[in-house]
């Protein structure tokens, strides 16, 4: 990759992060959001008798498709957005070695004239 690439590379990886970042808030709300409907769930059941009874049906809840599927879900996104946040780092470090390099062949080219 060219010197002058480098900006545009990064930031275009800096807004995939963002936008990352954005998903991530998004589905832990979602997650927030079961676990309100669980409680209330949960609350509203008269047979559930001690907190024992309550613990066990919390955890079967938990275990409904839906919320795995969004657990999962969660999961993938902090995946990707750790994976951008190494190409980020990576594509600076790339940078600093380009602009060292650069800076070298110039000291070079004076030193020869």
């Amino acid at each position: 990759m060219k010197l002058h690439q480098y900006p545009q590379v990064i930031a275009e990886i800096e807004l995939k992060i963002l936008n990352a970042s954005c998903q991530l808030e998004i589905q832990t709300e979602h997650i927030s959001f079961m676990d309100g409907e669980i409680e209330v769930e949960i609350a509203s059941n008269s047979s559930l008798t001690n907190e024992q009874h309550r613990k066990a049906k919390r955890l079967e809840l938990r275990q409904q498709p839906d919320y795995l599927e969004s657990l999962a879900k969660l999961k993938a996104i902090k995946e990707q957005r750790e994976k951008l946040s190494i190409k980020l780092n990576q594509l600076r470090n790339e940078f600093s070695v380009a602009k060292l390099e650069t800076r070298m062949t110039i000291a070079r080219l004076e030193a020869a004239a």
